[in-house]
């Protein structure tokens, strides 16, 4: 009868033929298992310098409906009769943003 074997990972107990652990599916193989751990370490390094482009595009939509609300605000305060215009101005601006956000993440 054969001895017990154990994977070096995880500690549970495999069969002496097995190529990965039936717990954690390491490689039982030793070369093969220094690849894998060096391959973990290697992704481990790549997500620490994960970094967002922005292809050279300035976003600046915020700085436009700020500018707008601040203008909306005033001239409420200013010319009541500009009031409802204006704030449907203000409405569609948010809602054609919204859906350019939309559909551009499709």
């Amino acid at each position: 009868m054969e001895a017990a074997k154990y994977c070096q990972y995880c500690g549970s107990q495999r069969e002496e033929w097995a190529k990965f652990c039936p717990s954690c599916g390491a490689s039982l193989e030793p070369e093969k298992a220094f690849n894998v751990e060096q391959n973990r370490q290697a992704d481990e390094k790549d997500t620490d310098n994960v970094t967002v482009k922005n292809n050279g595009q300035r976003n600046y939509g915020n700085v436009f409906m700020t500018v707008g609300c601040i203008f909306v605000i005033i001239s409420v305060w200013l010319i009541p009769a500009l009031c409802i215009p204006l704030f449907l101005l203000l409405v569609i601006c948010i809602v054609v943003r919204y859906m350019v956000r939309l559909f551009r993440n499709m």
